[in-house]
């Protein structure tokens, strides 16, 4: 029989930027997943934004590539320029990006007041749910897999 391991001495700290920004922790990370998954690229970052002809922000997009998924984090459009196919560049943008960086797919969540009808539109399926995140709202998480 193999007795439990007893706990490690150890101490809790906040980290220094320094320490933050070596990506120690992350390529520690990577090392496990790899002898899971495959060795895959590092996180690669994929931002757009739009404007109009008089410059002001439409919208942007912010997400990575990791593990050969697209996550996409932010889709915001401005109110006035919903419906008028802002979204649905800025995400066709990002995913062909993310295709050209390897991802296989994208990943994304959305509440039920934002915009899973838009996704649906454009080939997303529900694949999860968290019920009541906020108040009685749910929290969709929603993908799409690339064709070959």
């Amino acid at each position: 029989m193999k007795l439990p391991k007893p706990p490690l001495a150890h101490t809790l700290y906040m980290p220094s930027d320094e320490e933050v920004h070596s990506g120690v922790l992350g390529r520690n990370l990577r090392e496990f997943n790899y002898r899971f998954a495959g060795e895959y690229p590092q996180v690669q970052m994929v931002r757009f934004n739009a404007r109009d002809a008089q410059g002001e922000l439409l919208g942007g997009i912010r997400g990575f590539v990791s593990m050969f998924w697209l996550r996409v984090e932010l889709l915001w459009v401005a109110e006035a320029a919903r419906g008028q196919g802002v979204g649905s560049a800025l995400l066709t943008r990002a995913e062909q990006q993310g295709r050209d960086m390897g991802a296989v797919g994208v990943v994304l969540e959305t509440f039920d007041w934002q915009a899973p009808g838009f996704y649906r539109k454009l080939g997303y399926a529900k694949s999860g749910r968290i019920e009541r995140w906020v108040g009685e709202h749910t929290l969709w998480t929603m993908t799409k897999r690339f064709s070959a």
